[in-house]
């Protein structure tokens, strides 16, 4: 067994155990840690003479400095490899050299070098990167692509199957890798990016993330919160209010709310894919009739709660319409009478923060770095298709309401 094998069966053996024992584990959606909840390119399918921007969703509740450090492979890494390419990039110049057929390889110019072609695999240490579609149109992609699949094919058992193969009529998919870094702790993330070869069938776009709104869940709340929520007055028919931008909002801390996130239906597309092996050809062309796109919502916050934070919609199926298939209920709220054994000192320090109940400007919202009462939503959608973007709000915490 190799070490990465033994770490990770380490890793699964401390989980079960710790979870046997009782200790309790912070929701995924609740982000009390470093954490990178997203990596996105813009666009996601990148064309000859564009620049894709590829940026990431970094949430560092202590506020401390994050490090980037971005570079690219061009293969489909994979998660238990860290996204590692499995090649230098001289060594993939002499492998893909090599894959050259001798009858072509006459017809090079002299001092013929592919490695040349290959852009730099190191993307720079920014917090986004930029990555340049190579070559002036698509044939070099294309290419390498091609090249890519006779490799791979050759070598993939002895990589111990470490990369992925595209299919060079949908596009080459490459991947690019984020090393980022805070306050002590690492993390590596990827996206998948294509490589425009000439089909626009298989051509994608990220969705829309533009607003998220939220209400009152009970309308008898309202009342009892009118004097600190001056934007009910400002809501819809539906009672939705739409959250600033750069500003803070204010709510209430004890009663619950709903929020949802707004989508822009025009990119929530239509798409085809190749037939299924096997499956009878209707079209005659190979694809399937066109698929509705599913949408993914996955909410996180850097305090309170939320309901199920992970919504599926997808046309023809889901019950909701789209904005409304987004939404979650969200609250903030603490228990003075302590029911965890564990913390009995959450009895004079509610938000277990450090700071007792006695002089904490906010004693129901962990704030251990400042004396803000406030607290981070974020809306991330994905389309299934590697799309994906998002939305972060942030909200003050006016009072604590007792029902």
């Amino acid at each position: 067994m190799n070490a990465r094998r033994r770490a990770a069966l380490v890793g699964a053996l401390m989980l079960l155990t710790t979870s046997a024992c009782g200790v309790p584990f912070d929701p995924y959606w609740r982000v009390e840690k470093f954490r990178v909840l997203g990596v996105k390119s813009d666009p996601l399918t990148v064309r000859p003479g564009e620049v894709a921007t590829i940026s990431a969703l970094a949430a560092s509740p202590s506020d401390d400095a994050i490090t980037y450090a971005w570079d690219w492979c061009p293969f489909q890494t994979l998660a238990q490899n860290e996204y590692e390419c499995p090649f230098t990039r001289d060594e993939l110049a002499t492998l893909l050299t090599a894959q050259i057929p001798e009858e072509q390889r006459e017809q090079l110019p002299p001092g013929f070098d592919i490695g040349a072609l290959l852009p730099e695999f190191d993307l720079g240490s920014e917090p986004e990167a930029q990555f340049t579609y190579p070559g002036g149109d698509a044939s070099l992609a294309l290419f390498f692509c091609q090249l890519s699949e006779s490799l791979l094919s050759a070598q993939n058992d002895a990589l111990g199957g470490q990369v992925g193969v595209s299919e060079c009529d949908e596009g080459f998919n490459v991947t690019v890798r984020l090393i980022a870094s805070s306050g002590g702790e690492r993390i590596i993330a990827a996206k998948q990016l294509q490589l425009w070869t000439g089909n626009d069938v298989f051509a994608n776009q990220n969705p829309d993330v533009q607003d998220v709104q939220i209400r009152l869940k009970d309308v008898a709340d309202e009342a009892k919160c009118a004097d600190d929520l001056p934007w009910l007055s400002e809501s819809d028919d539906e009672r939705w209010y739409t959250l600033p931008d750069g500003a803070v909002t204010p709510l209430v801390a004890g009663v619950p709310f709903e929020l949802r996130s707004l989508v822009d239906p025009a990119l929530v597309e239509d798409y085809r894919r190749k037939i299924p092996f096997g499956s009878e050809d209707t079209n005659g062309d190979g694809l399937t009739d066109p698929i509705p796109e599913s949408v993914t919502y996955r909410w996180f916050v850097s305090e309170g709660d939320v309901g199920d934070s992970e919504k599926l919609y997808k046309e023809g199926v889901s019950p909701q319409s789209l904005p409304d298939a987004s939404i979650v209920e969200f609250s903030i709220s603490y228990d003075p009478e302590p029911t965890d054994p564990q913390f009995p000192e959450q009895q004079d320090d509610w938000d277990r923060d450090g700071t007792p109940n006695s002089s904490d400007p906010c004693p129901w919202v962990t704030n251990e770095t400042s004396d803000a009462c406030e607290t981070r939503v974020w809306s991330v959608v994905r389309d299934g298709r590697l799309g994906m973007d998002w939305i972060e709000r942030r909200f003050s915490v006016a009072r604590f309401i007792d029902k």
